[in-house]
């Protein structure tokens, strides 16, 4: 899981405090937050409406939603979390309200806007910002915290000589690896072999 690199990262610090990990892995644990959210699509024909239901990741439909708000902030279906695409780059800002919406991680719920975001600033995950249309603030999270959430591991080169696990585009299927040849074998166990051929 990602939120384990976020702590990895946050404990390689030199003097990385236990509360300063713990309050990064805690906000890194409620963006990974498994959500269901309905699109409706309508094809302009009778009886071609449909609603599809997805589930993954808070970050990663703010992820998905940031490619079509056209450079402007815009919210994910209402939540205290907005995103939008800036330089190339993904944005995202939340409200500590957000918390309370994903009914997770109670302790960032019971904090003040202040407590939370003196803590988001004082950890490295994000800076203040305001909500256009009001007093209310938000915090957008740093590019570096961002990258820890949704960053996926680094693919190494495998060294000349040594097994790569498979041929690269290929699937085990494709390859008829052990792994595969295993699960196509219909006979039981080798001891079960063994007997039949005495």
């Amino acid at each position: 899981m990602n939120c384990e690199r976020c702590l990895q990262k946050s404990a390689a610090r030199p003097s990385a405090p236990p509360a300063q990990e713990q309050f990064r892995l805690q906000v890194c644990i409620a963006l990974r937050t498994i959500v269901s959210l309905g699109a409706h699509y309508d094809r302009k024909r009778e009886g071609n409406e449909r609603t599809d239901i997805e589930r993954k990741p808070l970050i990663a439909f703010a992820r998905q939603f940031a490619s079509n708000n056209g450079g402007k902030w815009g919210d994910v279906r209402g939540m205290s979390i907005w995103s939008k695409v800036e330089r190339g780059r993904i944005r995202v800002a939340i409200r500590n309200g957000l918390f309370g919406e994903l009914r997770c991680c109670q302790e960032l719920a019971s904090l003040t806007y202040d407590q939370f975001t003196d803590l988001c600033v004082k950890y490295d995950i994000g800076q203040r910002c305001k909500v256009k249309g009001g007093n209310v603030r938000a915090i957008i999270l740093n590019h570096g915290f961002l990258e820890d959430i949704v960053d996926s591991p680094a693919d190494e080169p495998t060294p000349e000589g040594e097994a790569s696990g498979g041929t690269p585009g290929r699937t085990d299927r494709q390859t008829a690896s052990p792994a595969h040849a295993c699960e196509n074998k219909v006979s039981g166990c080798p001891d079960e072999e063994q007997h039949h051929e005495e």
